[in-house]
């Protein structure tokens, strides 16, 4: 009897997962006629070339440093959910909102992270050509050229590019210290590390209809590509990542302090689930690339600008 009653719960959860698959799939079909439709009679330019969205929660001591940076690497826009923080971000954010480069919007409950992103999906096809889905513990690199724009001239025919992150790591600190994040981090996991074929997406708006945390959906007749311009295969960890045009520097760890706080905030897409304390030593790989200096070139401007806008010294 019970195992009975155990089946049919399993055979409706399996139920509802078809239901909900069937229906994205439906509501895909009808947003791609749509889309195609609206934006191939009406084009008008958008105000910005790259923005970013992200969702935040508690991380007001890094998020300067990170809006300097992509601002230095050709980002000009910043939609940012505010996911119930109870630090001083707003204060921080203070002097890029006045300035129009950050949009803020407070973005309360639990595992609101895929809902902030496709929030933002239909604002951000009126106001930018290419729209970064990360987090704030990432940072999108160029390497084969000067800045991230540079690099999407050569994809404007593509809905969305799939970025792989290299996982950085603790670089031994077991307490937090002061000073930049990509200046107190520089030894990272090898290409090679299974987890390095995971990817972030720049997309384009109007060509996407539904954004999910690594990748995204586009109009059925198109497909993201790699940084190589491959058509992007399903399952982004079952496939060799692309490394030499293009990256994500993902700070994960930081240092066993700063990894706790992490743990202790919670998940953005699964409230009830933590992560574990074993991650931090399954990800702290600090011994395959020591002193990795690709960002130091930007670390002196990061400074400048912080302390000019907020009047503190990092």
């Amino acid at each position: 009897m019970i195992k009975n009653i155990r089946m049919e719960k399993i055979n409706l959860k399996n139920l509802h997962k078809v239901f909900i698959l069937l229906k994205r799939k439906i509501s895909n079909v009808i947003y791609s006629f749509i889309l195609t439709f609206k934006y191939r009679c009406s084009h008008p330019p958008q105000p910005h070339f790259l923005s970013i969205v992200a969702i935040i929660k508690n991380e007001a001591p890094y998020i300067a440093e990170w809006i300097e940076y992509h601002l230095l690497v050709g980002v000009e826009k910043f939609y940012l959910y505010d996911n119930e923080s109870a630090d001083n971000l707003k204060e921080i954010l203070e002097p890029y909102i006045r300035d129009g480069i950050v949009e803020y919007k407070y973005f309360p409950g639990k595992g609101k992270q895929i809902l902030a992103y496709n929030d933002v999906l239909e604002k951000a096809r009126k106001e930018t050509h290419w729209l970064a889905v990360i987090d704030i513990d990432e940072f999108i690199v160029p390497i084969s050229t000067a800045t991230i724009p540079e690099f999407l001239k050569d994809f404007e025919m593509f809905p969305g590019i799939e970025i792989n992150w290299i996982m950085y790591a603790s670089s031994g600190q077991k307490d937090k210290k002061q000073g930049l994040v990509i200046e107190r981090f520089k030894d990272h996991s090898s290409i090679e590390f299974a987890p390095n074929r995971y990817v972030k997406t720049i997309l384009n708006p109007r060509l996407t209809t539904h954004i999910m945390v690594h990748d995204s959906e586009s109009i059925l007749w198109k497909n993201n590509v790699n940084a190589n311009k491959e058509k992007a295969k399903p399952f982004c960890y079952y496939r060799e990542g692309v490394f030499d045009k293009i990256r994500i520097n993902h700070y994960f760890t930081k240092s066993f302090e700063e990894y706790i706080f992490k743990r202790n905030r919670g998940r953005g897409t699964n409230y009830k689930e933590k992560r574990s304390i074993t991650d931090f030593y399954d990800y702290d790989r600090n011994d395959v690339i020591k002193n990795d200096n690709i960002m130091d070139k930007y670390i002196p401007m990061i400074l400048s600008n912080i302390e000019r806008k907020h009047k503190i010294k990092l």
